[in-house]
């Protein structure tokens, strides 16, 4: 499969999540009020919050390690990580929720029971590692297209309760990830033949790249996900549906670099297995380049067509937050720019210093808000912007200018 095949794919699979999620945004905010449109981003962050605590990223372990060990063996190891770690994290949140929080378990149980069985299943570190690793990116993108449809479905023709909409949303993800697992199991069973035993010092190094990349994930969760929950606590609802709204916007934006992204990590890892370093470089000056024409351009659209949308799509709700998202979007195109710098550092292995680099910067980005919440938005994209200069440079710093820590470049 070509590279141009697959970055459309990817693309087109991403941006119907997007744009779904834009669509729903619209019809929640035009009939709700921008309250009700926060708590239902809540439930949203919380969900996604748990999947990514709950296990391992596995799938990062799988597309690397695939190129040295055979598939099935790294599938099997990576399955029994995300069962055995998915198993006690389940348990002690329910118990943690029985014990402290029982008032809420009682209100929420439907909820509660749907997350955490769906869960183990929704972004399944074994089955995106299997389809990513065979470059299969055309089937996440059917998975994400599917879901699209069948939630836009369900935003327009039934939303009074957000939390009935939520579960709808959480089942319609679980059910379709539950098919794709199954697939992914059927294709082991049928290639187990092949399989050949690995040592225990392969074992190790797939299970320690498994954590650390566990670890780094969670450790950016206060910049992906907690920010709306520590927004909501800090500046209240109402501006928390506001931020989600400039974030959901930004969103369409990445999603043009997302593929690029998940399509180089396994090309990089091939590329330093094969000692091609030159190729590196040149990918990385086109995907800047790219980048950057593509920010010029989304940033000149949403200017132009601002008020239109506003009074269209979200009914003026956003008349005074046009240079807010103009400078969120700005951000987020610079981020856009330095975007190979993720996927080489995974490929490089440098799961470590990743690890300390994203706790250091997302507790940054904390304490930042705390200090900045009298400015409201004003105050949440200064800490932005500032933990990104944090995070990129000391991964630059790491890749290309450490001697100390096994220089690759």
């Amino acid at each position: 499969m070509n590279d141009k095949f697959k970055l459309v794919s990817v693309f087109l699979g991403n941006i119907s999540l997007a744009l779904s999620a834009f669509i729903i945004a619209a019809i929640l905010i035009a009939d709700l009020s921008v309250k009700e449109y926060g708590e239902f981003v809540l439930y949203q962050s919380c969900i996604v919050s748990w999947v990514i605590i709950s296990k391992p990223p596995v799938w990062q372990a799988i597309v690397k390690f695939s190129y040295e060990i055979k598939l099935n063996e790294v599938l099997k190891i990576s399955y029994f990580l995300e069962l055995v770690c998915y198993f006690f994290t389940a348990l002690i949140l329910f118990f943690i929720l029985y014990f402290c929080f029982y008032s809420v378990v009682v209100e929420n149980i439907l909820l509660i029971v749907f997350s955490i069985f769906f869960g183990y299943f929704i972004n399944s570190g074994v089955v995106l590692g299997f389809f990513r690793s065979q470059s299969k990116f055309y089937i996440l993108s059917l998975i994400q297209f599917i879901s699209s449809c069948i939630k836009l479905v369900f935003a327009t023709f039934y939303h009074e309760d957000v939390k009935v909409l939520f579960i709808s949303f959480v089942f319609i993800d679980g059910a379709l990830w539950v098919l794709a697992f199954t697939y992914v199991y059927m294709e082991y069973k049928r290639n187990k033949d092949e399989s050949s035993l690995i040592n225990a010092i392969s074992k190790k190094r797939i299970t320690n790249f498994a954590f650390w990349s566990w670890g780094n994930s969670i450790s950016d969760l206060p910049v992906t996900q907690f920010d709306r929950v520590i927004i909501a606590y800090l500046m209240g609802l109402e501006l928390v549906g506001v931020y989600n709204i400039m974030k959901r916007v930004s969103q369409l934006l990445g999603q043009i670099a997302d593929p690029i992204s998940q399509i180089s990590f396994p090309k990089f890892s091939e590329m330093l297995h094969e000692g091609k370093v030159g190729s590196i470089y040149k990918i990385i000056i086109k995907i800047s380049l790219l980048m950057f024409l593509v920010t010029i351009v989304s940033l000149s659209f949403t200017y132009l067509l601002y008020e239109m949308v506003n009074e269209h799509v979200f009914s003026s709700k956003l008349t005074l937050y046009k240079n807010e998202l103009l400078m969120f979007m700005s951000i987020q195109g610079l981020s856009l720019v330095f975007v190979w710098i993720h996927p080489l550092f995974l490929s490089v292995g440098k799961m470590k210093e990743g690890f300390f680099i994203v706790t250091f910067s997302s507790l940054f980005y904390v304490m930042l808000l705390f200090l900045l919440r009298d400015m409201g938005l004003a105050g949440v994209l200064i800490a932005t912007i500032l933990q990104f200069f944090v995070l990129i440079s000391l991964k630059v710093y790491y890749v290309f200018f450490n001697r100390y820590t096994g220089k690759v470049f």
